[in-house]
């Protein structure tokens, strides 16, 4: 089972990378904040993190897979 080992939320607080762990392997998925959205049902949601990740990032650390992140983050904002 994935864990998260840890979030990094982004300068403009409007992209997150969260990365998960799972026997030894680092992944990082990024999401967009959006205060509000309207769902394909027409619910409204206050607010939500959806996933934006274009690419799997797999490291076997978790200082490199913050590094990755941290870069990943920099190039949203």
């Amino acid at each position: 089972m994935m864990e998260i080992c840890k979030e990094i939320i982004a300068k403009n607080k409007k992209y997150k990378a969260v990365i998960f762990t799972i026997g030894g392997i680092y992944r990082v998925q990024l999401f967009e904040y959006l205060p509000e959205c309207v769902d394909d049902d027409g619910d409204v949601w206050e607010e939500l993190w959806q996933e934006v990740t274009t690419s799997n990032t797999i490291t076997d650390t978790q200082q490199n897979a913050i590094k990755l992140a941290e870069e990943e983050l920099n190039l949203l904002n």
